[in-house]
């Protein structure tokens, strides 16, 4: 979240800064009559809200560049910006019906800028492992625990290491009896809904999710304790049992 948070302000500030002194000094003034020649036909509107567009540029710039460092897809930001600048057009149509003026190049400039910036960090070697440590983790870490690992200067995984962990193989006990008594389809509809919400809490209790299907579920859990602490905790051994208790929520949401 730092590191975001960091990417984003240097992002939003230069950018926000490039497109204000630019204008300013009347760098934009060309391209800006020739967007109103073809956006309002050479009739302006009277009202007009140049501080506002001013204000306007500063957020967009951190809007944008917040989002597109979030989003890895090259297809989704393309998307985005394209939806943004067609939004930016509009408001100024709509507003010169409302006799304001509305000059959306300055914002279409910071957007455009932005993504650009924010496109230029994801060659970085740091973004390059975080965009691996994300497509290898997906779907079997928590979302929080993958930021936590993105963000942090942990090891580099891409090297053999040791680590003492807890495996929990987690299955619905009498199984083999319910695929003889149940219809097949309540009995895989059982069995879908069983694995979604074991993995759903072994995910929220920070584990690994090494495998689930119709066998069960395999899940690896880290113990974070220091080596020191004896005796070392059992994170499996005390998941297993809260998955399996009476009172468990996941066996609550099954009945």
């Amino acid at each position: 979240m730092k590191r975001s948070f960091l990417a984003t302000l240097s992002i939003g500030v230069f950018a926000a800064a490039a497109v204000v002194t630019l204008q300013k000094f009347g760098f934009l003034l060309r391209p800006e009559r020739a967007l109103d020649r073809l956006l309002f036909s050479g009739a302006l509107p009277n009202g007009i809200i140049t501080p506002g567009n001013y204000v306007l540029v500063v957020l967009l710039s951190f809007a944008v560049a917040w989002t597109m460092l979030q989003i890895m897809e090259l297809s989704r930001r393309a998307m985005l910006l394209i939806l943004l600048i067609g939004e930016l057009i509009g408001a100024a149509w709509v507003l010169a019906l409302a006799d304001i003026y509305f000059q959306p190049l300055p914002g279409i400039l910071v957007a455009l800028l932005a993504t650009g910036l924010a496109a230029m960090t994801e060659l970085t070697e740091p973004a390059h492992r975080r965009r691996a440590l994300t497509t290898l983790f997906q779907g079997r870490l928590a979302n929080r625990e993958i930021l936590r690992l993105t963000e942090s200067e942990g090891p580099d995984l891409s090297e053999p290491q040791a680590r003492e962990v807890s495996f929990v193989f987690c299955e619905i006990a009498n199984q083999a009896e319910l695929i003889d008594e149940m219809p097949p389809a309540d009995c895989a509809s059982l069995t879908n809904r069983f694995i979604a919400l074991a993995s759903e809490m072994f995910l929220k209790e920070g584990g690994y999710l090494h495998g689930a299907d119709g066998e069960g579920i395999r899940v690896v859990l880290v113990s974070r304790w220091p080596p020191r602490i004896t005796p070392r905790p059992r994170p499996g051994r005390r998941f297993s049992f809260a998955i399996a208790s009476p009172s468990s929520p996941t066996r609550t949401r099954l009945r």
